[in-house]
């Protein structure tokens, strides 16, 4: 619960000094359509997800980045998924890697052992996340049958 004040009131003081809109310009001026910026999103979150726990970086980033991908017209629905499913990297993979050292407990492994049958499942996992950034209608078609106004 430390863990969340402190990520809660660094994303209320970054907003506060309108950090995210000077994010979102420098994201937009590097990474110019809605398919780079999707795909820079899941390098990013991959590699910030290996070293930070999923929960306070979603709380940390997702203000901080949503401007941007608003900016671009990326619907939210599907910024926010894609943002947690390149985030679950970092529980597949050392050093935070939190189901990798569960699976290796339970398994009765070693984590190395474990990583190692772990490798199909993350290739697949960031394949799918891939595809799933830059398709967005393979996402919303049924959140859109519903009526939702994404």
């Amino acid at each position: 619960m430390l863990v969340m004040s402190v990520a809660s009131l660094f994303g209320w003081i970054m907003a506060f000094e309108n950090i995210p809109k000077t994010v979102a310009k420098g994201l937009i001026s590097v990474l110019k359509t809605p398919s780079m910026f999707m795909v820079g999103i899941v390098l990013l979150m991959i590699i910030i997800g290996t070293f930070i726990d999923t929960l306070s970086a979603l709380i940390i980033l997702g203000p901080v980045l949503l401007p941007a991908a608003n900016l671009l017209g990326i619907d939210p629905l599907h910024f926010g998924l894609i943002l947690c499913m390149s985030l679950s990297f970092g529980v597949l993979t050392p050093p935070v890697g939190t189901c990798l050292f569960v699976a290796s407990g339970i398994a009765g492994t070693t984590v190395e052992d474990t990583a190692h049958h772990v490798i199909p499942f993350v290739t697949i996992l960031f394949g799918g996340t891939i595809i799933l950034a830059l398709f967005p209608d393979l996402i919303l078609w049924l959140p859109r049958l519903t009526g939702y106004g994404g």
